[in-house]
């Protein structure tokens, strides 16, 4: 009697190549915010929006006047540094930020999002250097905002990475392009994960 061997292999190997943001954009003003603008659609399809629209730059919200001298002048706001509106109308605003996550821009994306009355509100953030770049406590504010703006507020976490496409061979000359990853916020602390086939 001949006995059958059956032969299990994992799944072969993938390789990536990835490269630092600050290789691609040296400024987040003028370079990252730039191709963000330019690559709208690619955010709305990470965010499951349909279709994302271009609204402004730098849009000021918060404006402030005071009288001098009998006359009304701006004396603050701040500035938002995407504004988008999606297929349903909803007000999106994006932080844009290149380097990793701080307090400081934490702080501004739930400003803006608190004066703009966003219905989304969206960091965007590509560390300077190949690792990733939210720090795991934003992650863990943001989910717990989500959990108390439900059905009010959205807010999302975006990682612009350099990466090449996963192949079969590994392949140092492969030029790693920009993509966008979302933070799945609804994993808790400890369960964070990018929402793409890492």
């Amino acid at each position: 009697m001949e006995q059958e061997h059956s032969v299990r292999f994992g799944p072969p190997p993938r390789h990536r190549v990835v490269g630092r943001p600050i290789d691609r954009w040296r400024r987040e003003v003028g370079d990252f915010d730039t191709w963000l603008i330019e690559h709208l659609d690619d955010l709305g399809r990470c965010l499951d929006l349909a279709r994302l629209e271009f609204a402004g730059r730098q849009v000021a919200v918060g404006q402030q006047y005071d009288s001098v001298d009998g006359e009304d002048v701006c004396v603050g706001w701040s500035q938002i540094d995407i504004d988008a509106q999606d297929e349903h109308g909803r007000r999106v605003i994006i932080e844009a930020q290149l380097g990793d996550s701080d307090h400081r821009h934490l702080g501004q994306l739930l400003h803006y999002a608190h004066t703009a009355k966003a219905d989304v509100a969206v960091w965007v953030a590509a560390s300077r250097t190949v690792e990733h770049a939210f720090l795991r406590e934003h992650l863990e504010i943001l989910t717990d905002l989500n959990d108390r703006y439900r059905g009010e507020r959205l807010f999302c976490a975006v990682e612009a990475r350099l990466e090449s496409p996963w192949t079969l061979v590994s392949d140092p000359d492969a030029t790693p392009v920009p993509c966008l990853h979302r933070i799945d916020l609804t994993g808790g602390p400890g369960g964070f994960r990018f929402t793409d086939d890492r």
